[in-house]
């Protein structure tokens, strides 16, 4: 009754990729779980993206250009956590209305928008990273809003630029892996397969290691800078500015080489590849909004007044006439 329920009167015996377990492949009733158990996450991130964002926008303690490249790079993580979350939901939907042919366009749309968001991900945090050097070194008024504005823009057309081959079907091939869990074509896809490489090539060189490299490099200069050059009134402040930009790192490098060990695995069996990749995209979300609460107290103190149910901003002050004030009202 249970598989019957789940599987929603759908077979799904027929379409088993590589070895392994049975528990494993796609069709059974533990993989509906987990979608379940990754959509319920995923989602629940979101909301803590959302919140942050919300956080971000009413922090007036922050120097303005680095909260605009922070409100992006959240943007950009709200963007990717909303496609995620669209894989498991797209395979529960599939499974319990008895789908038999899932769309391909659908599922290329997903790739493209997660592929998008996880460069946009990286290119933020680039920016982010470069916006932390120059307010260090130079100043807050070193940024100005004009260039602040083309380089939002330049980053958000070069991760659409750089996952462009995604939507062309000679290129890049999707599928339905044991007809639930979309996810690329593999060994078998009917591809121009030097076109696919070249482009892969370059989205690794240019959308991952690249941006890396800087989000890595930059904030180590920054605190060395900080360490040779002690500025006693805002060097605290700086510090957990640069820190914060190193360990947001870790979230994009989570995400960078779990594709990679995913890309390696996937040419051996499809179906662990579905389930690490699910669950790398959803845990490579977290680090973003846990950090940021942990280095930047003014959005720490957002969050608490959010989470126990006060407005965002403070309650005026009721000054209470005091009895000078009642007697001369009075005479």
């Amino acid at each position: 009754m249970l598989n019957t329920t789940l599987s929603g009167g759908k077979n799904h015996s027929a379409a088993q990729d590589g070895p392994g377990s049975p528990d494993l492949q796609l069709g059974g009733d533990v993989f509906l779980a987990y979608s379940v158990i990754v959509a319920v996450m995923t989602t629940a991130v979101s909301m803590l993206y959302i919140l942050t964002i919300i956080a971000l926008c009413s922090v007036r303690s922050m120097a303005k250009t680095l909260q605009i490249f922070l409100i992006n790079l959240f943007s950009a993580g709200l963007a990717t956590a909303v496609f995620v979350a669209l894989y498991p939901l797209s395979t529960l939907t599939i499974n319990w209305a008895g789908i038999q042919e899932p769309s391909l366009t659908f599922c290329r749309f997903m790739v493209w928008g997660y592929s998008g968001g996880a460069i946009a991900r990286l290119f933020s945090m680039a920016a982010f990273a470069v916006a932390v050097l120059l307010v260090v070194r130079y100043s807050a008024k070193a940024l100005k809003y004009a260039p602040i504005v083309l380089t939002l823009v330049l980053l958000w057309l070069g991760a659409i630029l750089l996952n462009t081959h995604l939507l062309v079907p000679p290129i890049y091939a999707v599928q339905y892996v044991d007809g639930l869990a979309c996810f690329p074509g593999t060994v078998d896809a009917n591809i121009i397969r030097p076109a696919r490489y070249t482009f892969t090539a370059i989205w690794i060189l240019l959308g991952g290691v690249s941006p890396v490299v800087v989000s890595i490099v930059v904030p180590i200069l920054v605190l060395c800078y900080i360490r040779r050059n002690r500025v006693t009134q805002s060097n605290d402040y700086n510090k957990r500015i640069a820190k914060f930009a190193l360990f947001l790192v870790s979230g994009n490098l989570i995400n960078f080489f779990g594709q990679a060990v995913v890309a390696a695995i996937v040419y051996s069996s499809d179906a662990p590849a579905v389930y690490l990749s699910y669950g790398i995209a959803m845990i490579s979300l977290l680090p973003a909004p846990i950090l940021v609460v942990i280095f930047l107290k003014p959005v720490r103190e957002k969050w608490r007044a959010a989470l126990f149910c006060h407005c965002f901003r403070e309650k005026p002050r009721v000054v209470r006439p005091s009895m000078t004030d009642k007697t001369l009202s009075s005479a």
